[in-house]
């Protein structure tokens, strides 16, 4: 087992905490249906920023982010459809695919996820070389995709949940209150679909 650099969140009581970099051990398949990823690009979140502040939970002693993507490195045994170098893009709440919630197809209320299982924030995520996953939490991508890129496939796909959520008409006005990367996000899924009049609102 060798050993990586990883970006560690330690907490300092209630009011957030630090980041430091240390040397850690690269993590080993542990189940058959385990996949050991190295990662090529990890976002930084909101919500790593609330952590550090502070205002959002995450376990103490954990390496954060949770907007990343990479390419297989190893396989458990059971893992048939992924090989070694594929490229692929982590979905970060775990879900358990066996509830009521998931069998109904409504995973984003997994009673899993109250058990804490948000890769980088509750479990170990990108912000290091190495990371182990569970083969259902992984998308495979297009062997030529732009891996940079592939990143912010966690933050457009609430983007797109957002559009859907607000289901908007072709005859409605549409104001998005934040030109930061989410509010940009938002604003060209938003795009994609006729619609009367689209503001974005930033302070100066």
């Amino acid at each position: 087992m060798g050993k990586m650099l990883a970006a560690v969140f330690h907490k300092k009581g209630e009011n957030g905490g630090e980041i430091i970099l240390e040397q850690v051990d690269i993590p080993e398949i542990k189940q058959s249906d385990d996949v050991l990823i190295e990662i090529k690009a990890c976002g930084i979140c909101g919500t790593d920023l609330k952590i550090m502040e502070g205002a959002h939970p995450a376990n103490d002693n954990v390496i954060l982010g949770h907007e990343f993507c990479g390419i297989v490195e190893n396989i458990g045994e059971d893992v048939k459809d992924l090989r070694k170098g594929d490229k692929v893009v982590i979905d970060p709440n775990l879900k358990c695919g066996i509830c009521p919630a998931c069998r109904c197809g409504y995973d984003n209320q997994c009673e899993f996820l109250a058990t804490g299982q948000t890769f980088g924030i509750y479990q170990n995520g990108g912000f290091t070389k190495y990371c182990v996953v569970p083969r259902r939490a992984l998308y495979q991508l297009p062997i030529d995709m732009d891996l940079t890129k592939a990143a912010l496939i966690e933050p457009l796909s609430c983007a797109v949940h957002c559009n859907n959520i607000a289901d908007v008409k072709e005859c409605d006005n549409v104001v998005i209150l934040g030109a930061g990367p989410m509010g940009l996000i938002i604003e060209s899924v938003i795009r994609k679909h006729p619609i009367n009049q689209l503001f974005v609102v930033e302070p100066m």
